[in-house]
């Protein structure tokens, strides 16, 4: 309790006026500052480090006090400290144990400041001097994202296809198929995208990221011109997350409609108000679509009758107002 705290710092400075300059001072430090830590003190706690650091800096708990310090220094995003703090602890104590995730904080206190040069920098040297840490994937992706972040978009999937490779079982390797994905789908690079992105939805399914990766797959092969496909990736996520299955139904619509099959455009675009849980927007604005698909199959009977539910279901001005400008637009038809 605090009040045994206190006792406990009492007498680790009476410890240190008595044996100034011993390992007694030296324990009685580690402990002075370890008390500070636990109590919140922690500007307290990284006072007494430093001095411990200063008598003591290459003994019994230096290791320890060093990165406790960096990492003071690195919470309270005073980054520049923090990168002293932790060069001096990759420095002197090389052969410790947290150098791996030293060299990420370093990664990442450059990150925060913006400058991603010397982040990946930081994280390059942890991966090729330490690639058995446990922080190396995690490291991996962390690159990964710094170039896609850049805009660095083949860079960005090669350095993802790395986290692939070179470490398959890590948590990393479902984001990074489909990070990769993304990243060859915005530099065009479309077949590549296409496989990425389809090995998350054939091995992935019922996962979040599948959902989107089928999304992702139905724009690229939007981009690519191929209907048919893309309305296959967008069934996909509509059979399988009932929560994208109004909007997606709508996108299959749309890519009937851009394939020049208004009948079947007009059948999908009507499905979607039949969708469990589907919003009035999706709705409304599906079926708008659809009176437009039976405007340009010359079935203007169906396409009033529509315009007109339009007008009706609508809280929307603007939505009723076009309605009722294309219902004028028919007349006599």
């Amino acid at each position: 309790n605090l009040k045994d705290f206190n006792n406990a710092m009492d007498c680790y400075k009476d410890v240190m006026n008595s044996f100034s300059d011993t390992k007694y001072e030296r324990d009685a430090l580690y402990g002075l500052s370890w008390c500070f830590s636990r109590l919140g003190k922690e500007e307290e706690a990284a006072e007494t480090a430093k001095k411990f650091l200063k008598k003591f800096p290459k003994e019994e708990f230096s290791a320890e006090v060093q990165y406790k310090l960096a990492g003071y220094y690195y919470d309270n995003k005073n980054y520049k400290q923090a990168i002293e703090e932790y060069d001096k602890f990759i420095g002197n104590f090389s052969d410790s144990d947290l150098v791996p995730e030293a060299f990420f904080k370093k990664g990442e206190v450059f990150l925060n400041m913006k400058d991603y040069g010397r982040s990946v920098e930081s994280f390059r040297i942890l991966i090729d001097k330490y690639p058995k840490s446990n922080l190396s994937p995690k490291t991996q992706f962390k690159i990964s994202n710094i170039y896609f972040m850049l805009e660095r978009y083949e860079d960005a999937a090669n350095e993802y296809n790395e986290v692939i490779t070179k470490y398959p079982n890590s948590e990393f390797v479902i984001s990074s198929y489909y990070n990769s994905g993304l990243s060859y789908k915005k530099a065009k690079k479309y077949d590549e995208a296409v496989k990425q992105l389809q090995y998350v939805v054939t091995n992935y399914k019922k996962t979040n990221l599948a959902k989107d990766a089928g999304i992702e797959l139905a724009i690229v092969y939007e981009e690519k011109k191929d209907y048919l496909k893309a309305v296959e990736a967008y069934q996909f996520v509509a059979d399988n997350y009932p929560d994208k299955a109004a909007e997606v139904t709508h996108w299959i619509g749309t890519c009937y409609y851009a394939s020049g099959d208004f009948e079947k455009a007009a059948l999908a675009y009507l499905k979607v108000t039949q969708v469990s849980g589907a919003t009035d927007i999706w709705k409304i604005t599906s079926k708008a679509r659809a009176a437009e698909c039976y405007e340009r199959l010359g079935k203007f009977d169906e396409a009033k009758k529509i315009y007109n539910e339009v007008i009706q279901e609508s809280s929307n001005e603007d939505w009723k107002a076009n309605a009722k400008k294309r219902l004028k637009s028919l007349e006599g038809k």
